[in-house]
């Protein structure tokens, strides 16, 4: 993960980390997401969250999640 990570921090992205933040360092964002003791769940539910949040980003701006720009189907159903 780190070379990634470095990749990511050499562009100047804006980072949001979701969970303990342990690896992340100063002006980057730490969102908690859900405490429950399954792991497994607690992906499930910061999932759902973070779509919900996209959802909301997207309708705000004036984008339509059905329909996003620029993006066109990777496959060819035959």
């Amino acid at each position: 993960m780190a070379p990634c990570l470095q990749e990511v921090r050499k562009k100047k992205a804006r980072i949001f980390w979701i969970g303990d933040g342990s690896l992340s360092k100063g002006g980057e964002k730490v969102l908690p997401g859900s405490q429950l003791i399954d792991e497994e769940l607690s992906t499930i539910i910061d999932s759902i969250l973070i779509q919900n949040l996209a959802l909301t980003f997207a309708l705000s701006n004036g984008f339509d999640p059905d329909f996003p720009e620029g993006l066109t189907k990777v496959t060819k159903t035959l």
